[in-house]
């Protein structure tokens, strides 16, 4: 009696195979579960029939000379979780179908010649590892669905192609990713602060964009780093000290931008072969070995000179403060300075028949007032060989 067997596994894995590819391996078996043709010469399409291997749970085509659109009957393979088809020759766009493999979690489609946008619901395959779409011709920007994919754990990679816009500030939410590498593309804007919840990062790469301004000081917490490159963007301000202490930190590229300042000298600053800053004029020190002007005193910090400007203007208002108090004080004690009076100074020089001949002899019309000490007169003193009158308050006191 003949056994019957179910295929279940096929794999002609790295052989000089050529040809082109079998249409009739849509007709196998659908309990077919691995389907290796990976490391060949095949070429031709893949068959729109693939989409018949339902219980496909592993695909590997790459590395062969496939070309044409990847078939959108592939997002019938529900159970598919793994699929290679990296350098290849493929074109076209990549099927917003392959958002009904939800159990997918790893997907090669690097170094193929696909166009268009990112499908959005690639953010349905929530069991995705690793996603590796460098190497193409795709546009637009990052969708944040990708970025949201928290099971992103051992690589996303988007490199080598044309994706504009800002870095979607959803990349926070790849916690547990080990290698971010968004390089080579059109993106822009500033760096966002929430790259500092991938704490999970062991390399970082971001090179060759439009991406402006500081490196934000929160990447202090991606103590885990061992690779950064930044290099070929817009970024500016001074090389952040937090690098310094990033143990681990062995390959470190900041050439090619606007940064300036002072280059530290511990850590992987250290290490010449670690550490590339060429093409940003406005740096120096550092190791010798790296061949930068010294820092002098215009130079050595701007941190430096706009703390001398504070301090010179401190000094300059709190004098002026103190000025302006100073005056105030003087004015303040001229007016309360006491005037002459002729009780003071001039009654003891004045003879009694002067008085009263002064007051006109005391009368009514020179009473200023009443007081329980006596009354107030006024009267004109005429000076003596001067010709000059002088007006005078005196007090009669009674006895």
């Amino acid at each position: 009696m003949l056994s019957s067997f179910i295929l279940e596994d096929l794999s002609i894995v790295k052989n000089n195979f050529g040809g082109e590819f079998p249409e009739c391996i849509s007709n196998f078996s659908s309990n077919l579960r691995r389907l290796g043709m990976g490391g060949n010469n095949i070429w031709g399409r893949i068959p729109d029939m693939i989409g018949k291997l339902i219980n496909l749970e592993m695909l590997d085509v790459a590395h062969n000379q496939l070309l044409g659109p990847i078939p959108f009957d592939i997002g019938r393979l529900w159970k598919l979780n793994i699929f290679y088809a990296e350098s290849n020759f493929l074109f076209g766009t990549i099927p917003h179908s392959i958002g009904n493999l939800t159990e997918l979690t790893k997907l090669f489609l690097d170094f193929n010649n696909i166009q268009g946008n990112i499908p959005s619901n690639l953010g349905k395959c929530q069991n995705l590892l690793l996603l590796d779409l460098s190497y193409n011709n795709l546009s637009g920007p990052i969708p944040p669905e990708i970025l949201g994919l928290s099971s992103l754990s051992i690589v996303l990679s988007l490199s080598s192609n044309s994706l504009t816009g800002e870095l979607p500030v959803e990349v926070g939410k790849l916690k547990n990713l080990g290698l971010l590498d968004v390089s080579h593309n059109r993106l822009s804007g500033l760096l966002p602060n929430n790259l500092s919840c991938c704490v999970s990062l062991v390399e970082l790469y971001l090179e060759g964009n439009l991406f402006e301004g500081p490196i934000p000081p929160s990447l202090s917490s991606l103590r885990g780093l061992g690779a950064l490159d930044v290099s070929n963007n817009n970024l500016s301000g001074g090389i952040p000290e937090f690098l310094v202490i990033f143990g681990v930190l062995k390959y470190l590229n900041l050439s090619f931008n606007n940064f300036e300042g002072v280059i530290p000298s511990e850590g992987v600053f250290k290490n010449k072969s670690a550490i590339f800053v060429e093409g940003n004029n406005k740096l120096c020190g550092g190791i010798l070995e790296l061949h930068l002007s010294r820092c002098n005193s215009k130079t050595s910090s701007k941190a430096s000179v706009k703390l001398k400007i504070a301090i010179i203007v401190v000094i300059l208002g709190v004098t002026l403060v103190f000025t302006c108090l100073l005056i105030l004080w003087f004015r303040k004690k001229k007016e309360q300075k006491p005037t002459t009076t002729c009780a003071e100074h001039s009654l003891l020089q004045l003879s009694y028949q002067s008085i009263l001949r002064a007051t006109n002899g005391f009368c009514m019309e020179n009473l200023v007032g009443s007081e329980s000490f006596g009354s107030i007169y006024k009267g004109i003193l005429e000076g003596s060989g001067v010709g000059i009158n002088s007006h005078f308050r005196c007090r009669l006191s009674r006895q």
